[in-house]
């Protein structure tokens, strides 16, 4: 019998701090591919939907996860920091990737 290789998730923890950034910033931000479905309410219900979705191979879907956990692990520790140090540059960027990652770009 073959190994099946199993696909990364986010975490609970994770996905639940990344939809909160979404929810911030949502109007920030467009799809990025036209004619593609709006997925703003898919990111706010299931995060691996949206992977599975934008990413077709396992290994993107996995890439894109790790990508997305290191980012907002990151984002928490910048914001926790933001509080003795100005970091909202840094903190805008890595939202921009966390948003590029799930398919959309920041609003011209």
């Amino acid at each position: 019998m073959g190994k099946r290789k199993s696909r990364m998730r986010l975490s609970p923890m994770m996905s639940y701090y990344i939809r909160q950034i979404v929810r911030q910033h949502s109007s920030e931000f467009v799809n990025s591919t036209e004619g593609a479905p709006d997925l703003k309410g898919d990111v706010m219900t299931d995060l691996n939907a949206v992977l599975r979705y934008r990413y077709s191979h396992n290994r993107e879907i996995y890439a894109a996860a790790t990508q997305l956990e290191n980012l907002a692990q990151t984002h928490h520790a910048l914001r926790h920091q933001s509080l003795h140090t100005d970091y909202s540059g840094e903190l805008a960027a890595l939202e921009a990737k966390i948003f590029s990652i799930l398919g959309f770009q920041r609003c011209q």
